[in-house]
């Protein structure tokens, strides 16, 4: 009987040693898991959420660059506020999520029904601006067009 007694103390000293030493790793590695500020600022997210703020402040003077030459372009087919007359309506238009085929139509235009191709007098700014005026005007949210995707388009 004394022989299992001493067993039984035994196991519960081992079992006591190991409970303290998974006790304090799980304590150190919750620690070490604790994020540092220093860390934090230099993770890939902080350089995404750099350059969406970049790009929101891209898409914003583009914008404001491409409303009046919609205005003084564009607006006497489609209307001032988009909702169509010669030419299609753009207010909520699904053909605007594809930034490729409204690049396109502005430089190409579509001689069959009487939109006029604007790639000789636009130049690659001037096609982005009106673009994201478009895609993000008149509760369109479909991003931003910057000139560097206007050029890889001319000449095809």
């Amino acid at each position: 009987m004394r022989f299992a007694k001493n067993i039984y103390q035994g196991l519960s000293k081992v079992s006591l040693v190991t409970l303290v030493v998974a006790l304090l790793g799980s304590i150190l590695l919750v620690a070490a898991r604790q994020p540092d500020d220093s860390f934090q600022r230099n993770k890939p997210e902080g350089l995404i959420q750099l350059a969406q703020d970049v790009d929101l402040a891209l898409l914003a003077k583009l914008k404001k660059e491409g409303k009046p030459l919609f205005s003084s372009n564009c607006a006497p087919c489609h209307g001032e506020q988009a909702e169509g007359g010669d030419g299609p309506k753009l207010v909520g238009n699904d053909y605007l999520v594809s930034l490729g085929a409204v690049v396109v139509q502005i430089m190409k235009g579509d001689y069959e029904h009487g939109m006029p191709a604007f790639e000789d007098s636009f130049n690659d700014r001037e096609i982005a601006a009106v673009a994201t005026f478009i895609r993000n005007s008149w509760n369109n949210e479909y991003g931003i067009v910057t000139p560097e995707r206007v050029a890889r388009f001319r000449g095809l």
